[in-house]
């Protein structure tokens, strides 16, 4: 996923692809809560946008799944809101 660098420059957005640079996948079963058919491979580490919200932080961010059932090496990436709370 390419990011126009105007959004590049955003502050929020800094500080959310730093924190998934923290982040590591471990184990081969760790699968997304809304398709419990795919398998997380990693993450895409320039995917973390936070959007609008009045009362949360909603954060999407993308993983590299492959389905639990198909071909290992047929990785896509796959979308996942977090809602983080502001407080």
């Amino acid at each position: 996923m390419n990011i126009d660098l105007s959004i590049r420059n955003n502050p929020q957005l800094c500080l959310v692809c730093r924190e998934l640079e923290k982040i590591t996948v471990d184990g081969d079963n760790l699968y997304l809560p809304t398709a419990p058919n795919k398998l997380v491979r990693g993450i895409l580490l320039d995917s973390g946008i936070p959007l609008q919200s009045a009362a949360k932080v909603p954060i999407l961010v993308s993983f590299t799944v492959v389905d639990k059932d198909g071909d290992p090496n047929d990785i896509k990436p796959q979308g996942l809101i977090f809602k983080v709370s502001s407080c």
